[in-house]
């Protein structure tokens, strides 16, 4: 190990004045992260690493954090790497449990995923690292006791929008407990072990159970939905009744190290872990910040825990392949690329499961995905990465495809208790994955939903998924794999909606128009014939009209060639948009496209892209149709219009981020260079001093260009801010007021899809949207369930 820091290591032990190069240091973070853990690597390594941490420690540690970070499967293997090193050289375990309490009281004040996601990772190591001698175990469990205790003292404050966070919070600390139960179980600790699970027990009883209803995937058969939480709390309290903390893909410590670490007397305290209380306006303010863990379970326990067999899994097994599932999906989809096996797929494949149960670990991980694909409001990731990852187990594991197909199937089988939105989403996922197949599936087993209704749920799936598909590949390809029963689902209309470009054509400007585009005259031009002639023969509408669908229609044969005809006249098109309003021009692209597979919404998207019409004119269109919602497309447009403007929120965002990033970098450099400067001058290096002082003076000059960006960069998010809450709150609260007054119960559901999916958006104007369904309870009770706001 590290064979060439042995060869330029000193008699003394140490590297030289200059200490190790940055080859040296290179190969040290190889070695760390593609440690396995076995007996002969970590022994090694830990020598290398503790022999030299009088140099290395700096180093060591950072590589050790971003392993530990980065790789959350292999939490064991570095915190008995660390735990071997610590025996040696405790300065070492100092610097490790000093750096993750440092960024695990970062993560606990913030809110975004990454934040959520890293102070459970960081939880968990330290609880492993208690385990390893490496911190005090008395105080690794009383950080899980603070804890619960402050979720407890969440639930008994009982202010607005408690619950989300305190109920994250205690997951923090349960989700640790199956990595350190087996040791503390044992310990001279388990009197306080036992404390932590009846502070669980207690805010298991404070808390409400499934609080927020609209994040159920599918909902049960018998009316008694799964909790997350009290699920989870439910296989703890299992294995504390039958002592069952042995789990099996959590590895035990490798028996020639339990001695060397059982006797050292190395372990550090912990330092002051702050828990802060957060205040938030309402629950669906909070429950957008921490919402719960998806869970799905649509296969009987007997497929994915052995429930029934001899060698059934115990309680917490399913439990920690999960949180392996969940944190290697989050740790590898910054690396998500189209290769042959994007990364995330290849850790998935190689997760350190029950390797005797290779049936059950493909049916659970096929449930889990499923659960993470279509979680409710939202995914975590866009969910064609979930689509990736799924077909590209499906490559390279030939005994995943059959357990990927029956849990599709149950899903088919309780398609009428599934969540619409998680419906489309499970559409768009079985088309792509259908397209990615030679379009091979076994459609003989849906040809039943021809003998059911047109609005059957079944039926409308298939329909879906058919339509889907014809986005996705060519409608003949689709035919031809189909049975031929299933033929009268599929598509009318792939075309332009001739109907309408019909009526277009009577118009007598309409036929001039043509013509001027034929000829290819500029936008100008057009605007010069308006004023000449065009507004003396016909109203601005008609000709907005005519002129749109005389683009619309040559632009067809791509998107491209739509973009280059809507830009080039552009300016005659915005004059008539200004006299008539944005609505005329968002209805012809609609009504253009009406019954095509996927260009209507397209096709609003791009006006709203190119600014030919304002977001406002789309939601005024939409609200139009507020009784025939989710009909004709509306349902991909009102998401069209909310995704653009929260788009735009973004990247307003994203640039103003970029800019503090930068700004702190500079500081960083300028103070780095400044500290320099003044250990050159002391040591009468001056030459070398005036070059830091110089690189200070740049980094100053960087420091005020950034400033001076960031000053003028608030403004663009908080316009963007104003924006997408207006936009969300007309367009969802202009269609719960629509649809009070009756409406199908198609139409309902899915206006209440629209309000669950913007909910985060809608947080601050929940009491307006609750008040817009009107007097009847039932309507205002869905609506708040929606938003996640309990009543």
């Amino acid at each position: 190990v590290m064979a060439s820091m042995k060869r330029q290591r000193r008699e003394d032990g140490s590297h030289g004045g200059d200490g190790p190069s940055p080859e040296d240091l290179r190969e040290l973070r190889d070695v760390i992260i593609h440690c396995d853990g076995s007996v002969n690597v970590l022994g090694g390594l830990s020598k290398d690493v503790a022999r030299d941490v009088p140099v290395l420690c700096e180093e060591a540690t950072t590589f050790v954090m971003e392993c530990v970070n980065e790789l959350p499967v292999k939490t064991p293997v570095y915190a008995t790497l660390v735990g071997l090193i610590n025996a040696e050289a405790p300065e070492f375990g100092e610097s490790v449990v000093s750096t993750t309490t440092d960024a695990l009281n970062e993560a606990l004040k913030a809110e975004d995923l990454s934040a959520r996601v890293r102070a459970r990772i960081l939880t968990r190591f330290l609880v492993m690292l208690s385990a390893v001698g490496v911190v005090k175990s008395d105080e690794a469990i009383g950080l899980l006791e603070n804890m619960l205790l402050h979720a407890l003292a969440e639930a008994k404050g009982g202010k607005k929008g408690w619950q989300p966070r305190a109920d994250w919070i205690a997951y923090v600390a349960l989700a640790a407990v199956p990595w350190g139960g087996e040791f503390y179980s044992k310990s001279e600790y388990v009197n306080q072990f036992e404390n932590v699970l009846d502070l669980a027990d207690e805010y298991a009883k404070k808390r409400t159970a499934n609080p927020d209803s609209a994040t159920t995937i599918i909902k049960s058969a018998d009316g008694n939905e799964i909790d997350w939480f009290m699920e989870m709390h439910a296989r703890l309290s299992a294995a504390r009744t039958n002592q069952q903390w042995n789990i099996l893909s959590i590895p035990a410590i490798a028996e020639p190290f339990v001695d060397a670490l059982a006797k050292t007397s190395n372990a550090h305290a912990l330092p002051m872990i702050e828990i802060t209380t957060i205040a938030y306006a309402n629950h669906a303010e909070a429950s957008a910040h921490y919402p719960g863990r998806s869970i799905l379970r649509i296969l009987d326990s007997n497929f994915t825990e052995g429930t029934g067999n001899p060698d059934a899994w115990g309680p917490l097994e399913r439990f920690v392949a999960e949180e392996y599932i969940v944190d290697t999906i989050w740790a590898f989809e910054p690396g998500y690329r189209r290769a042959a096996v994007i990364p995330a797929t290849e850790q998935l494949a190689s997760l350190p499961l029950p390797s005797d149960h290779p049936e059950q670990c493909q049916f659970m991980v096929a449930e889990t995905l499923f659960a993470e694909m279509l979680a409710l409001p939202k995914s975590s990731f866009t969910p064609v990465f979930y689509h990736i990852i799924i077909q590209d187990l499906c490559k390279i594991i030939p005994t995943f495809p059959p357990k990927m197909a029956k849990t599709m199937g149950a899903m088919f089988r309780a398609i009428d208790r599934m969540d619409v939105g998680a419906r489309d989403r499970l559409s768009n996922w079985l088309a792509h994955q259908i397209s990615c197949f030679d379009l091979v599936w076994p459609w003989s087993s849906w040809k039943h939903v021809m003998e059911q209704s047109e609005d059957a749920p079944q039926r409308m799936f298939c329909r879906e998924v058919l339509r889907k598909l014809c986005q996705l590949s060519f409608v003949e390809r689709v035919q031809k794999s189909l049975i031929e029963e299933l033929h009268p689902l599929l598509p009318a209309n792939v075309g332009l909606n001739a109907e309408y470009v019909n009526a277009a054509a009577q118009e007598a400007v309409f036929g001039e128009l043509q013509s001027m585009l034929a000829a290819k005259q500029q936008g100008p031009e057009v605007l010069q014939w308006l004023a000449s002639a065009g507004y003396a023969k016909a109203t601005p509408e008609v000709l907005l009209r005519s002129l749109a669908v005389a683009v619309l229609e040559r632009g067809q044969k791509c998107i491209t060639h739509h973009d280059v005809l809507l830009k080039r006249y552009a300016l005659p098109l915005r004059e008539l948009v200004e006299k008539v309003g944005g609505e005329v021009l968002v209805d012809v692209a609609a009504g253009v496209w009406q019954g095509h597979p996927q260009m209507a919404p397209i096709a609003v998207e791009r006006l709203l892209a190119l600014e030919l019409v304002r977001p406002e004119a789309v939601v005024n269109w939409l609200l139009q149709r507020a009784t025939m919602f989710g009909e004709g497309n509306t349902y991909e447009i009102a998401n069209v219009v909310c995704g653009f403007v929260c788009a735009n929120k973004a990247e307003a965002i994203g640039k103003r981020q970029s800019i503090m990033n930068k700004l702190r970098e500079a500081e960083a450099e300028a103070s780095g260079a400044g500290a320099a400067a003044e250990d050159l001058a002391a040591q009468g290096r001056h030459f070398e001093a005036q070059h830091a002082q110089a690189a200070e003076a740049r980094a100053v000059d960087d420091i005020a260009v950034h400033q001076a960006a960031l000053a003028t960069a608030d403004a663009p998010v908080e316009h963007t801010s104003a924006v997408v809450r207006e936009v969300c709150l007309n367009l969802c609260g202009g269609l719960v007021k629509g649809v009070s007054s009756g409406a199908s119960v198609a139409v309902a559901d899915r206006v209440l899809a629209l309000v669950r999916d913007h909910r985060a958006e809608l947080a601050l104007d929940a009491d307006a949207i609750i008040n817009a369904a009107g007097t009847k309870k039932a309507a205002k009770a869905a609506v708040a369930a929606a938003l996640g706001v309990p009543l």
